[in-house]
């Protein structure tokens, strides 16, 4: 993945009014990450209707094309996520994980063993309720989800700070997250390290969690320590007053 390719996509989902799940603006977001799907990628697309005008976003990539035999199907599925909403109402220029579906490993069918599903829930913000129905959904279908992964409060790296990055401790897969903490620090040149989730501090993946799946939270610097004072505001930018935007640091 390129940083341009990041920074073009979050200039663009950012440029909405607001994300609120209760707004236009919150449903068109969500369709403006289904319409940014590349046509050369074998992936299924599927939208996620809720009580709500926002909808989740879903995009099931496959190991092998249907025409052959696909046993990775019955195999469990490896989701990663994000949330899409943001809490706003007026202007908001707040930052959002945008998992590119241009992501090459995914490109690369044949390397993959599970089917990969890419989730951009509605509503986090507004208590999960996105992720909750997604997850009921799949309960009630009895589907076999192997682990999840949720990206949360990044891009972000505090003043005159090195920018880590950050797995949560707290309501998480131990094993698991230890594991992945251990893949980062092979292929990442930031500093990897864990930190709790501040009380009362939740994201998508404690649906997976309180539902039985491992699951893993990723986050940017420690949101404990070093917080993004401008979170939940319209001065949540890519351009901040007294930190980076972490798309444009270089170690």
């Amino acid at each position: 993945m390129k940083v341009e390719e990041m920074v073009h996509n979050l200039d663009n989902l950012t440029t909405f009014y607001n994300r609120h799940y209760r707004f236009q603006y919150g449903a068109h977001s969500s369709r403006w990450i289904i319409a940014g799907a590349p046509p050369d990628v074998h992936l299924s697309l599927e939208m996620f209707t809720h009580e709500f005008p926002q909808i989740s976003v879903i995009a099931r990539f496959e190991p092998t094309r249907r025409s052959k035999p696909n046993h990775a199907i019955k195999m469990p599925v490896i989701n990663l996520a994000s949330h899409l909403d943001s809490a706003n109402y007026e202007s908001p220029q707040g930052k959002t994980v945008y998992l590119s579906v241009e992501v090459k490993a995914c490109r690369m069918k044949g390397l993959l063993r599970s089917v990969v599903e890419f989730h951009w829930y509605a509503t986090e913000e507004g208590g999960l309720l996105g992720s909750q129905d997604i997850v009921s959904e799949y309960v009630y279908q009895r589907r076999d989800i192997g682990a999840m992964i949720q990206f949360d409060m990044t891009a972000y790296v505090h003043k005159n700070t090195t920018p880590t990055m950050t797995f949560i401790t707290n309501n998480v897969d131990t094993p698991l997250t230890n594991w992945t903490m251990k893949l980062a620090t092979e292929y990442s040149s930031s500093p990897v390290t864990g930190a709790e989730l501040f009380p009362g501090g939740v994201s998508d993946h404690l649906s997976w969690h309180r539902a039985g799946v491992p699951v893993v939270c990723a986050t940017e610097s420690d949101p404990g320590r070093t917080p993004n004072p401008y979170i939940h505001t319209v001065d949540d930018r890519t351009v901040v007053k007294e930190g980076e935007f972490s798309f444009t640091v270089r170690n």
